[in-house]
């Protein structure tokens, strides 16, 4: 039995698999929206401060999951998400605190 054969996107470059018309998700909706294509993808990295803002969205929606909740087994659910996600907010925002008392 033959395997079907993946296809690249047409953009030169580019080592994602087609999606659409040829083009990967990421050039196929920068055409859909009208943009120019321009050269393969480039991931590019969140900033910290992308990271820290989602996070706090993520902990405020925990929050208030929290209090609409009924029932002590999805309290407690949500109280260990909360949780977590606050040790993994603070160590984010003492991350950069670490690396200029280093660098100084």
């Amino acid at each position: 039995m033959l395997k079907p054969q993946v296809k690249k996107c047409s953009i030169h470059g580019c080592p994602n698999n087609a999606h659409s018309r040829g083009y990967c998700g990421r050039h196929y909706g920068r055409i859909w929206r009208g943009k120019p294509v321009s050269g393969p993808c480039q991931q590019e990295a969140p900033s910290s401060n992308f990271n820290l803002q989602s996070l706090e969205r993520q902990l405020a929606d925990a929050r208030r999951s929290h209090d609409l909740v009924v029932g002590l087994e999805g309290k407690m659910r949500w109280r260990r998400r909360i949780q977590e996600l606050e040790q993994i907010l603070s160590e984010k925002q003492q991350a950069p605190l670490i690396l200029s008392v280093a660098a100084g």
